[in-house]
């Protein structure tokens, strides 16, 4: 489970990953998954990649993404990305082509009510949100990472 923020500029993510064994199994979660990719760093074509879901196909999607090899968007059945470009932000969750996000603030992922409560409060980062989604929703936890595209980013520890 995951949640992406975005206000101001910043896309900032939480680091927890949590998979589903059998019945017997249990679950198990691990604080360690990096859930925002920058690709084309330091050029025109710079982005960042925010994905949530599974991640075979955010994985799919990433290496996809921008390399102009295949025109046809790779399977995303299970997988929500949001990419911030120059040209703004943009939700991809399934179909071969994005919608553009005009809101100052979005979310998604697990968590999204929190997320989207916390940033309608006037002076709330996108990497305060996912803190706030963090202390309330069990599925959200470890690192918080927030970048801007260029040179702005924020690691931090709750």
């Amino acid at each position: 489970m995951t949640i992406i923020a975005y206000k101001d500029g910043f896309l900032a993510a939480e680091s927890r990953i949590t998979l589903y064994g059998e019945k017997d199994k249990g679950t198990c979660c691990f604080d360690r998954s990096p859930k925002l990719f920058r690709k084309f760093a330091g050029t025109p074509r710079e982005c960042i990649i925010g994905t949530a879901g599974e991640s075979d196909p955010g994985n799919k999607f990433i290496a996809w993404y921008g390399e102009r090899k295949s025109k046809k968007c790779p399977e995303m059945k299970g997988a929500h990305l949001l990419v911030l470009d120059s040209s703004g932000l943009w939700e991809w969750d399934g179909s071969d082509t994005p919608d553009q996000v005009l809101d100052d603030y979005y979310a998604v992922g697990c968590a999204t009510k929190i997320a989207l409560g916390a940033l309608f409060i006037p002076g709330v980062t996108a990497e305060q949100a996912v803190h706030a989604c963090i202390a309330h929703d069990p599925y959200c936890g470890g690192k918080v990472i927030a970048w801007k595209l260029g040179d702005g980013q924020v690691i931090s520890w709750k």
